[in-house]
């Protein structure tokens, strides 16, 4: 088979190969680190999607199949058992240009837009491996996790008030409330998903 191969020219255009995995090389030099959170979301994507972003390889003699972008995908794609993945040559003779593009595919991530992330559901964003805290910051639960204001989550059950006599106690799951004199004590022993099936 004869290797597509592209040169740094950015105008050229890429081919996709499906290449042998046990032919390529990690890169020596790759600064990036993974966390065992980060290997399970993405052993979870592989699992569900395959791999949908060909790994860029290196086809200059002597760095020939040194993966110069996917050495995560490289390292989660093996762990998993597969034998080919998608790919693109490209031909950097110079190392130090390619370290320089190893490393601005590793930086030029982006962010994502918060706003448009409320379009999602917080069990999905959860699935895909958004921590609780980004959740929380995402749907603006507030500043402080832990924090509970009764009267904000009344007004969004819209329930204006709570009547009760005093000496009565009412209990819903792990919600327990007492009328204790004039005031209402509120006990929870659980997350606020509780407080929401009251409605």
């Amino acid at each position: 088979m004869t290797k597509q191969v592209a040169s740094s020219n950015p105008e050229e255009k890429l081919r996709i190969e499906y290449i042998d995995i046990s032919t390529l090389r990690e890169s020596e030099y790759n600064p990036r680190v993974w966390s065992d959170e980060a290997k399970a979301e993405l052993k979870e994507s592989l699992k569900r999607f395959g791999c949908v972003d060909p790994l860029i390889l290196n086809s200059a003699p002597g760095r020939e199949n040194v993966v110069i972008g996917g050495n995560f995908r490289l390292f989660t794609l093996k762990d998993l058992g597969f034998k080919t993945v998608p790919a693109v040559y490209i031909h950097i003779a110079d190392i130090e240009k390619e370290k320089e593009l190893n490393i601005r595919l590793n930086k030029n991530t982006g962010e994502f837009d918060w706003d448009l992330l409320k379009n999602f559901s917080e069990e999905f964003l959860d699935d895909i491996g958004f921590s609780s805290e980004e959740i929380d910051n995402i749907f603006d639960f507030g500043e402080e996790p832990g924090t509970f204001d009764l009267n904000e989550e009344l007004k969004k059950l819209d329930i204006n008030s709570i009547e009760m006599k005093k000496g009565e106690a009412y209990e819903l799951g792990d919600l327990k409330w007492s009328g204790l004199s004039n005031t209402i004590v509120l006990t929870m022993r659980v997350n606020f998903e509780k407080f929401s099936e009251l409605n």
